[in-house]
């Protein structure tokens, strides 16, 4: 039973990367069709990025202010 078990667990794997890649498309997955035969999740998880607000450099003149098309 344990060899069975064994078999459905998730290992994570750090690797330190020196370089990466990115491809983005835009749609849902694209799977063969034997894959939707395998009982996993499928599907896509959206992300956004979105300004916060700025913040000030440590060092900054007290007297200057961010700028406001900046604050907006």
């Amino acid at each position: 039973m344990s060899l069975i078990w064994n078999c459905y667990r998730t290992i994570a794997l750090s690797l330190p990367l020196t370089e990466a890649s990115i491809k983005i498309r835009t749609g849902g997955p694209i799977d063969d069709q034997a894959d939707y035969q395998i009982p996993v999740w499928a599907g896509e998880i959206p992300l956004k990025l979105t300004a916060a607000i700025p913040i000030n450099d440590p060092q900054l003149h007290p007297h200057i202010e961010v700028p406001v098309n900046l604050s907006n």
